[in-house]
């Protein structure tokens, strides 16, 4: 048999279990965003219509992520989440606070 076969296995099974690694951490760190925004919008939700605007808010900051994660993002949708930014690229907790203490 091959040496040069055998001492490729080893490492072609650390780079799959890499890649496996990563792909399940980056799962789970989706699957916890997205809890935390239904958590978010439910406690939102429960405070009445007066939080419609900021439950808006936060739909838009979550549908600009997404869809600058995968490459699809509108010219409409990035300036309605630039509006929603201050300086930099974090999303404006700021501005959703302020709409919070306005109800």
């Amino acid at each position: 048999m091959d040496d040069r076969h055998d001492d490729s296995a080893p490492l072609l099974g650390l780079l799959v279990a890499s890649a496996k690694t990563s792909y399940d951490l980056r799962r789970s760190e989706l699957i916890q965003m997205a809890a935390n925004y239904v958590m978010m919008d439910r406690a939102l939700a429960h405070y009445g219509p007066e939080t419609k605007e900021s439950r808006e808010m936060l739909r838009v900051s979550l549908r600009s992520i997404d869809q600058a994660r995968s490459g699809r993002q509108t010219t409409a949708t990035r300036r309605r989440a630039r509006s929603l930014r201050p300086v930099g690229s974090e999303i404006s907790t700021t501005k959703l606070q302020a709409s919070l203490a306005e109800g």
